[in-house]
């Protein structure tokens, strides 16, 4: 689930939105703190043995790349500069980390 979907769940109230907490009110914080960097480092740890990516984000409409096209697309971003989703964190910050 892109962090975007996950971050609009735990903002609409959706139990279960956090990870191995299903039935439980979200919390930002947890998702934040918690949640995604684990996700980072599990997926950081098998990207070298990926033989192709499945993104199920839309289950009527996968769409997929095999590993050597994976490969070639890291190698192409690396090499030039990108441009990234523009983003803006709907938690109200306040100049502090969220509670």
């Amino acid at each position: 689930m892109p962090k975007r979907y996950a971050e609009a769940a735990v903002g609409a109230g959706e139990p279960g939105a956090n990870l191995g907490l299903p039935g439980v009110e979200p919390d930002f914080t947890r998702l934040f703190s918690i949640d995604w960097p684990m996700l980072d480092r599990h997926r950081d740890s098998l990207a070298h043995r990926l033989d192709a990516w499945l993104d199920m984000q839309h289950p009527d409409h996968p769409a997929w790349i095999d590993g050597a096209g994976l490969g070639a697309t890291y190698a192409t971003l690396a090499r030039k500069p990108v441009r990234t989703r523009p983003y803006c964190n709907s938690t109200p910050w306040g100049g502090h980390w969220v509670p």
